[in-house]
């Protein structure tokens, strides 16, 4: 399992999940359970047995993102539109609190890179 992954589809459920009830928390709700469904027709594992509930407690919220990014592993178009729905899930704000670092194709890095999002002291590098 792809642990970056998982962390972003969770944190991106819970964001569905606490914003289903606002307008523009509906769209991507709306968009959650459409890759549910669709993962649902291929799968006959884990995702046969999870619900999408806006009141998911934080298993169920687990249960749902461990049960997408199983389906990814699957399918890399799966997983392609997983990704365009957890850009979607992001634009809510709040609510995820992922942390993704991407450097560009054919960058030159010079030097030392570090991914945080929150930072309590110095950084050093030896």
């Amino acid at each position: 399992m792809d642990a970056g992954l998982a962390a972003l589809v969770l944190s991106s459920v819970k964001a569905a999940a606490n914003s289903a009830s606002q307008e523009a928390g509906k769209h991507v709700w709306e968009g959650l359970a459409a890759l549910i469904r669709r993962a649902r027709r291929r799968s006959a594992g884990v995702m046969k047995t999870v619900e999408p509930r806006e009141t998911a407690q934080p298993e169920e919220a687990a249960a749902v993102a461990a049960a997408l990014v199983e389906e990814a592993g699957r399918d890399p178009r799966f997983e392609a539109d997983l990704r365009a729905w957890i850009e979607l899930a992001g634009e809510l704000g709040g609510g995820n609190d992922a942390v993704t670092n991407t450097i560009g194709e054919g960058a030159r890095v010079r030097g030392n890179v570090v991914q945080a999002r929150d930072i309590g002291g110095s950084v050093t590098f030896n």
